[in-house]
């Protein structure tokens, strides 16, 4: 009897079956699963593919019928080891348990660790696997299709742990890198991807960086609001802070209590609201916000026009807020504005001329003609208006000091008649001035006095005759001429040096009148009539042409063609032609007197005055004669300014004065001591001269009175 090995047959023919002859009574040598591989060992290999068994070879490690396990016919010592959970090759002592570490499942979660596992295999070893690649064969919950929950493990095997547990992408889950809940590396908002541990803050309300404070370190003033606000909108102003500066910002907040600091404490968009009281833009604590600097606070907040740089009116009221009511409207500086310390214009105590620092209620009333005091009243004697001279008739004759010197009326130096100073004691009989200041004065003694500053100084230039000299004529600045007794005939071509000049005559010279400095005339005691006309070199007698015998006192030439020749028993004379004829006037004239001067404006306005005080006036050249009686006695000399303006004076007449072209006449009042009145000359209506006995020397600049 064969023995029994290891071939797939009933070697020593011992199975006792009756339906299966030959075959194995040693189940180990049947090929359940159909691979060509039987379960004994030591398999004979001459018997193999013999009987029509097809087998290869024993030690097949998983033998078992299909229906019991589908995979067995694909394990056997002739298969190559995959990924299927099992020794799929029987090449180890725990075939058909796998012999590889990644084929077994170690945590009992039906997979293992191998790759490309076999599908066939699924569900058919002894543990069940599914699939291979189990990312974590130590961990039952790790395995691929797993679940995954917030661990950070990787509970589906793809890769990445807690993934699909990362709902808004963010990176970062509710557990965290280190899978543990509640610590501070989770997703504190998996809803939002903006909000995870270490994401930097933004204003939003939200607690970005996952430290359990929304907008933390956005916050930089620390006052607990942020610049977005609670609501995390920084479009939504309500609820923003809107001075999140360190430096600044930590009293300026929503709802903050606002104080006056000039800062919007409150965020309602207005700074230091509440505390513009009268609402002029400007608060008590003033743009710098400091209450103690004072100079931009407003210093009445009660009243919408007072503040800084506010436009000061006449009202007592402080509305610049510099610490001065009414600055700047007191124009003069007095302290006084011109609506008073009571702020009401109209009252008395406001400045009632506030461009003078020397007019304000209460201040001492002086002579300036204003109202000092401001009491509606101007002081005694105070004129309105103050002039720099009192020296006219109307200022002289009102009872007020015009020009504030202290003295009214005649008692100014400007008023009436003033001495000058001659410094000759000798009769001065006549004058003529060029202007107000330029003019001669002749005198008895050969005497002659020049001025060239209107009679403040005058000198005594040498005449080189002792004669009286009665008359004095002046052509320019330079050219003058002066007749006296016996004859006597003196001019100037230089203005001071005086030469003797020819007349031909021995009789007293009355009077000399020039029209140019070549054509002069000048007349005298015994009806001499002297002419020349190349400025005095030679004298021609033309006492034949005028006829007269009596003494001519005056005459006068208006223009080289009339003139006019005055004297004793009434004899007035008159000429057209230059003096070629001479024609006695009589219509109007009186007789038996003596006529002493004449003087003209125009060749056909002219006055003539005499003894008794007779003034003759004419307005037709003389061919009839006007007589106002003035209460004079002798009239010496006479002046006339214009056809209105005029002077008369004499022994025992003083002054006399018209204002009306000589139909009536006014006395002028003389200073005490004043001596004889000879002549007088007016260079003005208000500047005149008056010479006489004594050398007396007055002058008037306001026409006399």
């Amino acid at each position: 009897m064969a023995p029994d090995v290891c071939d797939g047959y009933d070697t020593n023919c011992n199975n006792p079956s009756p339906s299966s002859p030959g075959a194995p009574d040693n189940v180990l040598e049947n090929d359940d699963d159909l691979d060509s591989y039987v379960q004994c060992s030591g398999f004979v290999l001459a018997a193999a593919n013999t009987g029509g068994l097809g087998l290869i070879e024993g030690a097949d490690c998983l033998d078992v019928p299909s229906s019991t396990n589908s995979y067995s016919g694909a394990v056997s010592p002739g298969a190559s080891e995959v990924c299927d959970g099992y020794d799929t090759n029987c090449s180890s002592v725990t075939a058909p348990s796998p012999e590889l570490a990644d084929e077994i499942d170690n945590d009992g979660d039906f997979y293992i660790e191998c790759t490309n596992f076999v599908s066939a295999a699924a569900g058919t070893t002894s543990s069940n696997l599914l699939v291979g690649e189990d990312c974590d064969d130590t961990d039952q919950l790790d395995f691929p299709g797993g679940t995954e929950t917030c661990n950070a493990d990787d509970e589906d095997c793809d890769g990445t742990p807690d993934n699909g547990l990362d709902v808004d992408g963010d990176g970062v889950t509710p557990c965290g890198p280190d899978g543990t809940p509640g610590n501070s590396d989770d997703d504190c908002d998996d809803g939002d991807i903006l909000n995870f541990p270490g994401n930097p803050e933004l204003c939003d309300g939200a607690d970005n960086d996952c430290d359990t404070v929304p907008d933390d370190n956005l916050d930089g003033d620390g006052d607990g609001v942020t610049t977005c606000g609670p609501d995390g909108n920084p479009a939504t102003t309500a609820d923003n802070d809107c001075d999140d500066s360190p430096a600044t910002g930590s009293n300026n907040f929503p709802n903050n209590p606002e104080v006056c600091d000039a800062a919007d404490n409150n965020c309602v968009g207005g700074i230091d609201d509440g505390f513009d009281g009268d609402g002029d833009g400007v608060t008590t604590c003033g743009p710098d916000g400091n209450p103690a600097t004072t100079a931009d606070n407003d210093c009445d907040d009660g009243d919408v026009l007072d503040f800084p740089g506010g436009t000061e009116t006449c009202n007592g009221d402080d509305e610049d807020c510099d610490g001065t009511a009414d600055n700047g409207l007191d124009g003069d500086a007095d302290g006084i504005t011109t609506c008073g310390p009571d702020g009401i214009p109209g009252s008395t105590d406001d400045d009632c001329d506030d461009t003078l620092d020397e007019v304000f209620p209460g201040a001492p009333e002086i002579c300036d003609g204003e109202d000092n005091d401001c009491d509606g009243n101007l002081g005694t004697d105070e004129p309105a208006t103050v002039v720099s001279l009192e020296n006219t008739s109307t200022l002289c004759l009102d009872n007020l000091d015009n020009d504030c010197d202290g003295d009214v009326d005649e008692d100014d130096s400007g008023c009436g008649w003033q001495f000058q100073t001659s410094g000759v004691t000798v009769e001065l009989k006549d004058i003529m001035m060029r202007n107000s200041s330029r003019g001669w004065i002749v005198g008895d003694n050969g005497t002659i006095l020049k001025t060239t500053d209107g009679g403040s100084s005058w000198a005594t230039e040498t005449s080189g005759t002792t004669s009286d000299l009665r008359s004095v004529h002046v052509q320019s600045n330079t050219r003058a001429w002066a007749v006296g007794n016996n004859g006597e005939i003196l001019a100037t071509t230089n203005g001071t040096d005086w030469i003797a000049q020819t007349s031909g005559v021995t009789s007293s010279l009355q009077s000399v009148s020039f029209v140019t400095n070549s054509l002069g005339w000048a007349v005298g005691d015994s009806g001499v009539v002297l002419n020349t006309t190349d400025g005095g070199d030679n004298w021609i007698d033309v006492s034949a042409t005028v006829g007269s015998s009596v003494t001519l006192r005056e005459v006068y030439f208006e223009s080289a063609n009339v003139g006019w020749i005055v004297g004793h028993s009434s004899e007035i004379y008159s000429t057209i032609d230059g003096g070629t004829n001479w024609i006695q006037q009589s219509t109007g004239v009186p007789t038996g007197t003596t006529w002493m001067s004449v003087t003209a404006i125009s060749t056909s306005v002219a006055w003539v005055s005499g003894d008794s005080g007779k003034v003759l006036s004419t307005t037709d050249g003389g061919t009839n004669w006007t007589t106002t009686n003035t209460a004079g006695s002798i009239l010496y000399g006479i002046s006339f300014d214009d056809a209105n303006t005029g002077w008369v004076t004499g022994a025992g007449s003083g002054v006399l004065a018209t204002v009306d072209g000589g139909t009536s006449f006014s006395s002028q009042t003389l200073p005490s001591g004043s001596g004889t009145p000879r002549a007088l000359d007016f260079a003005t209506a208000a500047n005149g001269w008056l010479v006489g006995a004594a050398g007396m020397i007055l002058h008037t600049t306001s026409g006399g009175d």
